[in-house]
């Protein structure tokens, strides 16, 4: 099995990283059906100094009282920055791709209806690479939507889901074949946050060519209300530490901006 990246294992690492978080997030995005009955639930978001942001109450019939969604210059300010990253990264904004189908139960959860897509008040999305092979590579994305009420179950159906994906094996609608074992978490690093998902794929990709890799996928997914942040590290060797700093550095830019603080420009750790 081979370990060191060259630019096209580069471009097979960015496509097996955007297979990943588009398939996760279109259960966020999901709809069961109406077959499940809607279940009320409170919770009240603080930041860190005991502010109160916004109150989330789920269900169907329920107020929907999780504040405002945020605006897209305020999504903008709200993803990393160069300065967080540091020296050595490169990239910038990019725009959604969801044109591949990646296998296993990633690709059921896919299958899920995009039920928010009509409640997107905004989107903004940025990718890093590192060095000149360009790993690891860090995605971080924040969008908005009119209704946390949906938002809210959707999180629900996110854990429901990812509670039974143990692995993901089979060939994605590129010619690249998977085989990964999942794990997820839905443990909160901040009591601002009303839901927090953490997942983590490794094992290998074989490309179509026979070339066969390790890769390790780290996602987390947050919600404060109706707005919802994404962070992603993928590369070939494990990255956990790197990945928990800057899932740290984006939730406080999250909660900056919604408090109306200016977010900070810590810089994150570096490839290990």
């Amino acid at each position: 099995m081979q370990h060191v990246p060259t630019r096209p294992h580069r471009r097979l690492l960015a496509t097996a990283a955007s297979l990943a978080l588009v398939s996760l997030l279109a259960v966020a995005c999901g709809d069961d059906g109406g077959d499940a009955e809607a279940q009320e639930t409170e919770t009240v978001v603080v930041d860190p100094d005991g502010n109160v942001i916004g109150d989330q109450t789920g269900g169907d019939d329920a107020a929907d009282d999780s504040g405002p969604a945020l605006t897209q210059e305020q999504l903008e300010v709200v993803v990393l920055t160069p300065e967080n990253v540091g020296e050595g990264w490169t990239g910038g904004p990019v725009e959604s791709d969801d044109d591949s189908v990646a296998p296993g139960c990633f690709g059921e959860i896919s299958t899920i209806s995009d039920s928010l897509d009509p409640l997107e008040v905004a989107e903004h999305d940025v990718e890093y690479e590192f060095g000149d092979a360009g790993v690891p590579e860090i995605s971080s994305g924040a969008s908005s939507y009119e209704d946390g009420n949906a938002v809210a179950e959707a999180f629900v159906e996110l854990s429901t889901v990812l509670s039974s994906c143990t692995s993901v094996t089979g060939t994605d609608s590129d010619g690249n074949t998977w085989d990964l074992a999942v794990s997820y978490d839905d443990t909160v690093i901040s009591d601002a946050t009303d839901d927090q998902i953490n997942v983590t794929a490794s094992g290998s990709l074989t490309d179509t060519s026979g070339s066969e890799y390790d890769l390790t996928l780290h996602q987390t997914y947050v919600r404060i209300g109706k707005n919802v942040i994404t962070i992603g590290v993928t590369d070939f060797t494990d990255q956990s530490a790197l990945h928990d700093g800057y899932t740290q550095i984006a939730i406080d830019r999250l909660i900056d901006v919604i408090t109306d603080s200016e977010p900070d420009q810590t810089t994150g750790p570096q490839p290990v």
